[in-house]
């Protein structure tokens, strides 16, 4: 689907299972990480009473390969996560 202005739709064909049990404390690694490097920024909620990542995109300019770049950043750090955090 293209992007028009003011929409924005990231597709994803299937849901990715690695991410469907990851640890709160895990979760907060990432987000720390990501929010500590600059490029990105993540805030975190509580859905569902589980931790989780939450990103909104206020930019106009934020463009579909830049949430792939996330989504490849948040894959890269799960596998990275020390094994305090479940990883």
């Amino acid at each position: 689907m293209a992007a028009e202005a003011g929409d924005f739709a990231l597709e994803q064909e299937e849901a990715d299972a690695r991410f469907e049990v990851t640890a709160a404390a895990e979760n907060r690694w990432i987000a720390a990480e990501i929010n500590r490097s600059g490029d990105f920024f993540i805030s975190q909620t509580i859905l569902r009473g589980e931790f989780t990542l939450r990103v909104a995109v206020g930019n106009l300019a934020t463009t579909q390969e830049d949430m792939g770049r996330l989504w490849e950043r948040i894959i890269a750090l799960s596998e990275q996560a020390p094994a305090h955090c479940g990883g």
